[in-house]
Protein backbone atom coordinates (compact mmCIF):
# COMPACT_ATOMS: atom_id res chain seq x y z
CA UNK A 1 0.00 0.00 0.00
CA UNK A 2 1.26 3.49 -0.82
CA UNK A 3 0.34 6.95 0.46
CA UNK A 4 -0.60 10.01 -1.56
CA UNK A 5 0.53 12.98 0.58
CA UNK A 6 -1.84 15.86 1.10
CA UNK A 7 0.77 18.35 -0.22
CA UNK A 8 1.28 16.60 -3.57
CA UNK A 9 1.75 19.09 -6.42
CA UNK A 10 -1.34 18.84 -8.63
CA UNK A 11 -0.81 22.07 -10.60
CA UNK A 12 -0.50 20.30 -13.95
CA UNK A 13 -3.79 18.50 -13.37
CA UNK A 14 -5.99 21.38 -12.24
CA UNK A 15 -7.45 21.92 -15.71
CA UNK A 16 -9.23 19.30 -17.77
CA UNK A 17 -7.44 18.25 -20.93
CA UNK A 18 -9.50 17.30 -23.97
CA UNK A 19 -8.25 13.88 -24.98
CA UNK A 20 -10.48 13.12 -27.96
CA UNK A 21 -11.04 14.44 -31.45
CA UNK A 22 -14.76 15.10 -31.18
CA UNK A 23 -16.07 14.63 -34.73
CA UNK A 24 -14.87 11.51 -36.52
CA UNK A 25 -16.19 9.17 -39.24
CA UNK A 26 -18.04 6.18 -37.85
CA UNK A 27 -15.57 3.79 -39.47
CA UNK A 28 -12.87 5.09 -37.11
CA UNK A 29 -14.61 3.07 -34.41
CA UNK A 30 -14.65 -0.14 -36.46
CA UNK A 31 -12.54 -2.29 -34.12
CA UNK A 32 -14.43 -1.13 -31.04
CA UNK A 33 -17.83 -1.62 -32.67
CA UNK A 34 -17.02 -5.13 -33.87
CA UNK A 35 -15.62 -6.09 -30.48
CA UNK A 36 -18.81 -4.86 -28.78
CA UNK A 37 -20.98 -6.78 -31.26
CA UNK A 38 -19.37 -10.10 -30.40
CA UNK A 39 -19.10 -9.61 -26.64
CA UNK A 40 -21.60 -9.05 -23.85
CA UNK A 41 -20.89 -5.52 -22.54
CA UNK A 42 -22.73 -6.30 -19.33
CA UNK A 43 -19.99 -8.82 -18.46
CA UNK A 44 -16.97 -6.60 -19.05
CA UNK A 45 -15.10 -4.90 -16.23
CA UNK A 46 -14.37 -5.92 -12.66
CA UNK A 47 -16.97 -7.69 -10.54
CA UNK A 48 -18.15 -7.50 -6.96
CA UNK A 49 -16.60 -9.95 -4.44
CA UNK A 50 -19.60 -12.33 -4.36
CA UNK A 51 -20.25 -15.19 -6.77
CA UNK A 52 -23.97 -14.53 -7.04
CA UNK A 53 -23.38 -11.00 -8.37
CA UNK A 54 -20.81 -12.04 -10.99
CA UNK A 55 -23.23 -11.85 -13.93
CA UNK A 56 -25.37 -9.06 -12.49
CA UNK A 57 -23.15 -6.05 -11.80
CA UNK A 58 -19.86 -5.02 -13.36
CA UNK A 59 -17.64 -1.96 -12.98
CA UNK A 60 -16.66 -1.01 -16.51
CA UNK A 61 -13.86 1.35 -17.53
CA UNK A 62 -14.87 4.96 -17.98
CA UNK A 63 -17.94 4.87 -15.74
CA UNK A 64 -18.98 6.49 -12.48
CA UNK A 65 -20.84 4.49 -9.82
CA UNK A 66 -22.81 6.29 -7.11
CA UNK A 67 -22.96 4.42 -3.81
CA UNK A 68 -25.70 5.70 -1.53
CA UNK A 69 -27.59 4.79 1.61
CA UNK A 70 -28.64 6.00 5.03
CA UNK A 71 -25.85 7.22 7.31
CA UNK A 72 -24.63 4.34 9.48
CA UNK A 73 -25.82 1.57 7.17
CA UNK A 74 -22.34 0.24 6.35
CA UNK A 75 -21.37 1.92 3.09
CA UNK A 76 -17.70 2.50 3.95
CA UNK A 77 -17.19 -0.94 5.49
CA UNK A 78 -18.78 -2.74 2.56
CA UNK A 79 -16.75 -0.68 0.10
CA UNK A 80 -13.58 -1.79 1.89
CA UNK A 81 -14.42 -5.36 0.94
CA UNK A 82 -15.27 -4.26 -2.61
CA UNK A 83 -11.89 -2.52 -2.90
CA UNK A 84 -9.98 -5.61 -1.73
CA UNK A 85 -11.95 -7.66 -4.25
CA UNK A 86 -10.97 -5.29 -7.05
CA UNK A 87 -7.32 -5.58 -6.06
CA UNK A 88 -7.65 -9.38 -6.09
CA UNK A 89 -8.71 -9.06 -9.74
CA UNK A 90 -5.54 -7.12 -10.51
CA UNK A 91 -6.95 -3.59 -10.52
CA UNK A 92 -5.05 -0.71 -8.92
CA UNK A 93 -7.21 1.17 -6.41
CA UNK A 94 -7.00 4.57 -4.72
CA UNK A 95 -9.16 5.52 -1.74
CA UNK A 96 -9.87 9.09 -0.66
CA UNK A 97 -11.66 8.42 2.62
CA UNK A 98 -12.21 12.00 3.67
CA UNK A 99 -14.35 11.10 6.70
CA UNK A 100 -11.86 8.71 8.34
CA UNK A 101 -8.12 8.67 9.03
CA UNK A 102 -6.41 6.70 6.24
CA UNK A 103 -4.67 4.36 8.69
CA UNK A 104 -8.05 3.48 10.22
CA UNK A 105 -9.47 2.84 6.75
CA UNK A 106 -6.67 0.40 5.93
CA UNK A 107 -6.79 -1.21 9.39
CA UNK A 108 -10.47 -2.05 8.88
CA UNK A 109 -9.70 -3.50 5.44
CA UNK A 110 -6.96 -5.69 6.93
CA UNK A 111 -9.30 -7.01 9.65
CA UNK A 112 -11.97 -7.67 7.08
CA UNK A 113 -9.60 -9.45 4.70
CA UNK A 114 -8.20 -11.72 7.42
CA UNK A 115 -11.67 -13.10 8.02
CA UNK A 116 -11.19 -14.59 11.50
CA UNK A 117 -11.26 -11.65 13.92
CA UNK A 118 -7.71 -12.24 15.16
CA UNK A 119 -6.31 -8.85 14.07
CA UNK A 120 -2.82 -10.33 13.83
CA UNK A 121 0.23 -8.20 13.12
CA UNK A 122 1.60 -10.95 10.90
CA UNK A 123 -1.44 -10.83 8.64
CA UNK A 124 -1.34 -7.04 8.65
CA UNK A 125 2.19 -7.11 7.24
CA UNK A 126 1.16 -9.69 4.63
CA UNK A 127 -1.77 -7.57 3.51
CA UNK A 128 0.32 -4.40 3.28
CA UNK A 129 2.98 -6.24 1.24
CA UNK A 130 0.31 -7.79 -1.02
CA UNK A 131 -1.38 -4.43 -1.57
CA UNK A 132 1.81 -2.65 -2.70
CA UNK A 133 1.26 -1.32 -6.24
CA UNK A 134 -2.41 -2.25 -5.85
CA UNK A 135 -3.61 0.16 -3.16
CA UNK A 136 -3.01 3.88 -2.73
CA UNK A 137 -4.59 6.00 0.02
CA UNK A 138 -4.96 9.78 -0.03
CA UNK A 139 -3.50 11.11 3.23
CA UNK A 140 -6.15 13.71 3.99
CA UNK A 141 -9.09 13.94 6.39
CA UNK A 142 -11.74 16.63 6.11
CA UNK A 143 -12.94 18.82 3.28
CA UNK A 144 -11.09 18.68 -0.02
CA UNK A 145 -11.89 21.44 -2.51
CA UNK A 146 -13.66 20.15 -5.60
CA UNK A 147 -11.03 21.40 -8.06
CA UNK A 148 -8.29 19.70 -6.06
CA UNK A 149 -10.22 16.42 -5.95
CA UNK A 150 -10.69 16.53 -9.71
CA UNK A 151 -6.96 17.17 -10.15
CA UNK A 152 -6.15 14.29 -7.81
CA UNK A 153 -8.24 11.85 -9.84
CA UNK A 154 -6.59 13.04 -13.08
CA UNK A 155 -3.16 12.61 -11.49
CA UNK A 156 -3.96 9.08 -10.30
CA UNK A 157 -5.27 8.06 -13.72
CA UNK A 158 -2.33 9.56 -15.64
CA UNK A 159 0.64 8.91 -13.34
CA UNK A 160 -0.33 5.88 -11.26
CA UNK A 161 -2.57 4.01 -13.73
CA UNK A 162 -5.27 3.71 -11.07
CA UNK A 163 -8.31 1.84 -12.41
CA UNK A 164 -10.72 2.46 -9.51
CA UNK A 165 -10.90 5.65 -7.44
CA UNK A 166 -13.12 5.82 -4.32
CA UNK A 167 -14.36 9.20 -3.03
CA UNK A 168 -15.97 8.97 0.40
CA UNK A 169 -17.89 11.21 0.30
CA UNK A 170 -19.48 13.89 -1.90
CA UNK A 171 -20.27 16.10 1.10
CA UNK A 172 -16.52 16.43 1.80
CA UNK A 173 -15.64 17.66 -1.69
CA UNK A 174 -16.13 21.37 -1.04
CA UNK A 175 -19.63 21.51 -2.49
CA UNK A 176 -22.39 22.92 -0.30
CA UNK A 177 -25.39 20.68 0.28
CA UNK A 178 -27.81 23.32 -0.97
CA UNK A 179 -25.75 24.34 -4.01
CA UNK A 180 -27.31 21.98 -6.51
CA UNK A 181 -25.65 23.57 -9.54
CA UNK A 182 -22.18 23.11 -8.02
CA UNK A 183 -22.99 19.49 -7.16
CA UNK A 184 -24.09 18.79 -10.71
CA UNK A 185 -21.02 20.52 -12.14
CA UNK A 186 -18.70 18.47 -9.92
CA UNK A 187 -20.31 15.13 -10.76
CA UNK A 188 -20.38 16.08 -14.45
CA UNK A 189 -16.65 16.85 -14.27
CA UNK A 190 -16.03 13.44 -12.66
CA UNK A 191 -17.93 11.81 -15.54
CA UNK A 192 -15.74 13.70 -18.01
CA UNK A 193 -12.61 12.36 -16.31
CA UNK A 194 -13.99 8.83 -16.48
CA UNK A 195 -14.72 9.25 -20.18
CA UNK A 196 -11.33 10.76 -21.03
CA UNK A 197 -9.09 8.50 -18.94
CA UNK A 198 -10.98 5.20 -18.62
CA UNK A 199 -10.81 5.30 -14.81
CA UNK A 200 -13.83 4.05 -12.85
CA UNK A 201 -14.89 6.37 -10.02
CA UNK A 202 -16.89 5.20 -7.00
CA UNK A 203 -18.60 8.18 -5.37
CA UNK A 204 -20.33 7.90 -1.99
CA UNK A 205 -23.34 10.14 -1.38
CA UNK A 206 -25.61 9.88 1.63
CA UNK A 207 -29.35 9.39 1.39
CA UNK A 208 -31.77 11.99 2.67
CA UNK A 209 -32.76 11.58 6.30
CA UNK A 210 -35.52 9.01 6.64
CA UNK A 211 -38.40 9.13 9.10
CA UNK A 212 -38.20 5.35 9.27
CA UNK A 213 -34.96 3.43 8.61
CA UNK A 214 -36.96 0.29 7.98
CA UNK A 215 -37.86 1.63 4.53
CA UNK A 216 -35.30 0.80 1.87
CA UNK A 217 -34.15 4.01 0.14
CA UNK A 218 -33.51 4.23 -3.59
CA UNK A 219 -32.08 6.46 -6.28
CA UNK A 220 -34.73 9.11 -5.66
CA UNK A 221 -33.52 9.49 -2.06
CA UNK A 222 -29.97 10.65 -2.81
CA UNK A 223 -29.21 13.80 -0.83
CA UNK A 224 -28.62 16.87 -2.97
CA UNK A 225 -29.26 17.66 -6.60
CA UNK A 226 -31.67 15.38 -8.42
CA UNK A 227 -29.50 15.55 -11.53
CA UNK A 228 -26.72 13.57 -9.85
CA UNK A 229 -28.59 10.34 -10.47
CA UNK A 230 -29.11 11.30 -14.11
CA UNK A 231 -25.40 11.93 -14.68
CA UNK A 232 -23.87 8.77 -13.19
CA UNK A 233 -23.74 5.39 -14.92
CA UNK A 234 -24.64 3.16 -11.99
CA UNK A 235 -26.47 3.66 -8.68
CA UNK A 236 -26.11 1.17 -5.83
CA UNK A 237 -27.91 1.62 -2.53
CA UNK A 238 -26.80 -0.14 0.66
CA UNK A 239 -29.48 -0.82 3.28
CA UNK A 240 -28.96 -2.38 6.70
CA UNK A 241 -31.80 -4.56 7.96
CA UNK A 242 -32.65 -2.57 11.06
CA UNK A 243 -36.00 -4.34 11.62
CA UNK A 244 -34.17 -7.68 11.88
CA UNK A 245 -31.67 -6.21 14.36
CA UNK A 246 -34.48 -4.74 16.48
CA UNK A 247 -36.35 -8.03 16.46
CA UNK A 248 -33.22 -9.94 17.56
CA UNK A 249 -32.67 -7.48 20.39
CA UNK A 250 -36.21 -8.29 21.55
CA UNK A 251 -35.54 -12.05 21.17
CA UNK A 252 -37.88 -12.21 18.23
CA UNK A 253 -36.37 -14.48 15.58
CA UNK A 254 -39.13 -14.24 13.00
CA UNK A 255 -36.79 -12.30 10.66
CA UNK A 256 -34.04 -14.94 10.65
CA UNK A 257 -34.67 -15.90 7.04
CA UNK A 258 -33.89 -12.36 5.92
CA UNK A 259 -30.44 -11.05 4.99
CA UNK A 260 -28.56 -8.59 7.22
CA UNK A 261 -27.79 -6.24 4.38
CA UNK A 262 -29.44 -5.48 1.04
CA UNK A 263 -27.52 -4.24 -1.97
CA UNK A 264 -29.89 -2.50 -4.37
CA UNK A 265 -28.91 -1.73 -7.97
CA UNK A 266 -31.28 1.03 -9.11
CA UNK A 267 -29.43 1.92 -12.30
CA UNK A 268 -26.87 0.24 -14.56
CA UNK A 269 -26.64 2.13 -17.84
CA UNK A 270 -24.52 -0.43 -19.68
CA UNK A 271 -25.72 -3.52 -17.86
CA UNK A 272 -28.78 -5.70 -18.22
CA UNK A 273 -29.76 -6.09 -14.56
CA UNK A 274 -31.34 -4.02 -11.84
CA UNK A 275 -32.57 -5.50 -8.59
CA UNK A 276 -31.69 -6.51 -5.05
CA UNK A 277 -29.12 -8.87 -3.52
CA UNK A 278 -29.06 -9.98 0.10
CA UNK A 279 -25.83 -10.24 2.11
CA UNK A 280 -25.07 -11.55 5.61
CA UNK A 281 -22.75 -9.69 7.97
CA UNK A 282 -20.09 -11.52 10.01
CA UNK A 283 -19.41 -9.15 12.95
CA UNK A 284 -16.15 -10.77 14.12
CA UNK A 285 -14.40 -10.18 10.80
CA UNK A 286 -16.50 -7.40 9.29
CA UNK A 287 -17.00 -9.43 6.11
CA UNK A 288 -20.22 -9.44 4.13
CA UNK A 289 -21.13 -12.96 3.02
CA UNK A 290 -23.38 -14.02 0.16
CA UNK A 291 -25.15 -16.74 2.16
CA UNK A 292 -25.99 -17.15 5.84
CA UNK A 293 -24.36 -20.58 6.16
CA UNK A 294 -20.89 -19.93 4.73
CA UNK A 295 -17.76 -18.91 6.64
CA UNK A 296 -15.52 -15.87 6.04
CA UNK A 297 -12.34 -16.45 4.05
CA UNK A 298 -8.96 -14.82 3.44
CA UNK A 299 -9.82 -12.14 0.89
CA UNK A 300 -6.26 -11.98 -0.41
CA UNK A 301 -6.49 -15.60 -1.56
CA UNK A 302 -10.15 -16.20 -2.32
CA UNK A 303 -12.71 -14.58 -4.56
CA UNK A 304 -15.75 -16.55 -5.71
Amino acid sequence: MKWLPDDIDLTDYMQSQEMRQKVRPASDFRADVLQRLKSDPSLTGERLPWKKTEKLIRFRAGELTLWTGINGHGKSKLLGQVATGLMYQGAAVCIASLEMHPAETVKRMVEQAEGNGRRSERYGNQYLDWSDNRLWVYDHVGECKSDRMLALVRYCAAKLQIKHFFIDSLMKCGVKQDDYDAQSDFVSALCDICRDTGIHIHLVAHSKKQMDESRQPGKMDVKGSGTIGDLVFNIITIWRNKPKEAAHAARDYSHDGESDQVLICDKQRNGNWEGKVGLWFHPQSGQYLEECDIAPCDLMENLP
